[in-house]
């Protein structure tokens, strides 16, 4: 015998909808007024960590976990930059990817503790198992013919994971405040 009752189609299709407009709802461009991103080192798990382009940093988009694997969401930050604007390593690392994903120039640096970060539209300079530095040059924004999800804005979209997955890149800048109830 189920113990669950059944849910009619059209229960389905709503659901489905009121996810859809709660989870493409979000503040783009509207957080560029009131978020900065943090503009000095921060040092977490034994580690510096720098803004991946040269400060002062302004925040468009913040990180948004999706609600399934696969679900939408925002899986990193947008920071405001113009075409040719130097990237840094966000911490110390090795190159592990330098190249195009989805016509999309990227840059990726695995670091300690099975972190690692991603940058796009960035053309990196460094091949693949370079070690770097927190701080050092490893690319340039290139956004020329690069379709920006930050229209009419160009954006650095940086990404953060280990290995369970996408966590936000406002850990390594000590922004994100820990959550508490109010009662």
């Amino acid at each position: 015998m189920n113990r669950f009752p059944r849910i009619g189609l059209a229960s389905v299709l709503l659901a489905m909808v009121l996810a859809t407009a709660v989870v493409f709802h979000s503040p783009t461009v509207t957080l560029a007024a009131t978020a900065k991103a943090a503009s000095k080192p921060h040092t977490l798990m034994g580690q510096i960590w720098n803004p991946p382009i040269i400060p002062p940093v302004e925040l468009l988009r913040t990180f948004r976990a999706p609600l399934t694997i696969y679900g939408a969401g925002h899986r990193g930050v947008d920071y405001l930059t113009t075409d040719g604007m130097v990237a840094l390593a966000p911490g110390s690392g090795t190159i592990v990817f330098s190249g195009l994903v989805a016509l999309k120039p990227v840059v990726a640096i695995q670091h300690a503790g099975g972190l690692k970060t991603a940058m796009e539209p960035v053309c990196g300079v460094l091949p693949p198992g370079t070690p770097v530095l927190a701080g050092q040059v490893v690319g340039a924004v290139c956004g020329k013919g690069y379709f920006s999800h930050c229209l009419p804005a160009l954006c650095l979209h940086f990404s953060l994971r280990n290995g369970k997955g996408y966590l936000s890149p406002e850990l390594l800048f000590g922004d994100l405040q820990p959550s508490r109830v109010i009662a």
